[in-house]
């Protein structure tokens, strides 16, 4: 079928949304040159954005020598509307809300029950971006889109999570519904590592850092990796690739105990939990008596501080899942070759010691092994993520399909 006025009038109207959003304000007549279309064109389509509230005009600019007629700008009104990301993890929710050039202007954090179901997870998203909207005198009418990162294995639709070994309860389609309900606007569920690395990639764009392949691998009490290859996350049929805690390697097949009957093997034996009992193993005490009402990151948390004091026990609980979470890096190393691996999760906190020791740990491997660096998000990475999905499901392939009916 032939592409009509409405069709072209759509397209024209992306390619200056495009253009204004990297460098704005321009005149008229620089929008035309940026998009290689007519004036007349560009006239028309800015016309549109306008009444539609995404483009404003400024007042004439004279000339610095007063000659011609006086040249009008055009800015794109990135508080048109925003856009959520958030993160479910063990006990809490964070998120933020930003605008359409993705700048983040209200972050916040909500505490989850134990169990948490889809309607506590909603509930608690929804009130607290609302309480942020407000104290900016917005509501969530004015949210286009939102994504959330979730642990465990997500749907190619985004609306279903198959398997979440860390929080069973949210497997199902009710999450989607709830959150859509709550937030009244278009909802994507996607897994947290892949948001996180979408996240990391924006950031080391930002900073001209941006490598076409890297492998981002959360490393914590679940192992997982988002990998990019040339430029593009690989997400595999079951959109599970990167899924490393799983992986099966000669010497990770520790027996099932009740805290580790929903880990995979590779996680069970390279992970925060095993370095958590390797280490009490050898005679760390620094959580002493308080040991029963501390949760697993605190007590990580602990370690980790402990290590970088010195702790003889904890450092060699570290040297050790360092060597084992190497396998890993290898694997990965094996079958992809990235120009980087970048470490994030709650063992990034150990930072340069961490480094340390698995830069000795992959040492021993025969292949040339990547360059490894340490995270600078943090807990924003799957945040930052999940803003940059939404920024770019509102931004394709026109804002009027930006809201399900």
């Amino acid at each position: 079928m032939a592409a009509g006025p409405e069709f072209m009038r759509e397209v024209n109207s992306s390619a200056i949304l495009a253009v204004l959003r990297a460098s704005s304000p321009l005149t008229v007549a620089g929008v035309a040159r940026s998009t290689a279309l007519s004036r007349q064109a560009v006239s028309r389509a800015l016309a549109l954005l306008e009444a539609d509230g995404l483009v404003e005009f400024s007042d004439p600019v004279p000339s610095p020598t007063g000659a011609g007629r006086p040249a009008q700008q055009v800015r794109f009104r990135a508080e048109a509307g925003y856009v959520v990301g958030a993160h479910v993890s063990l006990g809490r929710v964070r998120f933020g809300v930003g605008t359409l050039v993705g700048e983040v202007v209200a972050s916040g954090e909500a505490e989850l029950p134990v169990g948490a179901s889809g309607e506590d997870v909603a509930t608690a998203l929804a009130d607290g971006v609302d309480r942020r909207l407000r104290d900016s005198r917005l509501s969530v009418e004015d949210v286009w889109f939102a994504t959330v990162g979730v642990p465990g294995i997500v749907d190619a639709a985004g609306d279903r999570i198959g398997l979440s070994s860390s929080m069973p309860e949210l497997s199902g389609a009710g999450l989607h519904r709830r959150l859509g309900d709550a937030l009244r606007c278009p909802v994507h569920l996607d897994n947290d590592v892949k948001l996180a690395t979408q996240g990391e990639r924006a950031h080391r764009q930002s900073t001209s850092r941006l490598s076409a392949s890297l492998v981002y691998m959360h490393w914590g009490h679940r192992i997982g990796a988002g990998i990019v290859v040339g430029g593009q996350l690989l997400r595999g049929v079951s959109n599970d690739a990167g899924d490393l805690g799983f992986l099966e390697l000669r010497g990770s097949q520790i027996a099932p105990e009740p805290a580790r009957a929903r880990l995979g093997p590779f996680e069970s034996w390279a992970g925060a939990g095993e370095a958590l009992r390797l280490a009490r193993e050898s005679g760390y005490d620094r959580d002493g008596s308080r040991a029963s009402s501390t949760s697993p990151d605190e007590a990580l948390d602990g370690l980790i501080d402990a290590a970088i004091d010195g702790d003889r026990p904890a450092v060699e609980a570290l040297r050790e899942v360092s060597r084992r979470f190497a396998f890993g890096v290898a694997a990965v190393r094996a079958i992809v070759d990235p120009e980087l691996v970048v470490i994030g999760g709650p063992m990034a906190r150990g930072g340069y010691l961490l480094l340390s020791l698995l830069r000795d740990g992959i040492g021993v491997h025969e292949l040339n092994q990547p360059a490894l660096e340490v995270s600078t998000l943090g807990d924003e990475a799957v945040v930052q993520g999940a803003v940059r999905h939404s920024l770019g499901a509102v931004e394709l392939p026109y804002h009027r399909r930006r809201r399900t009916p």
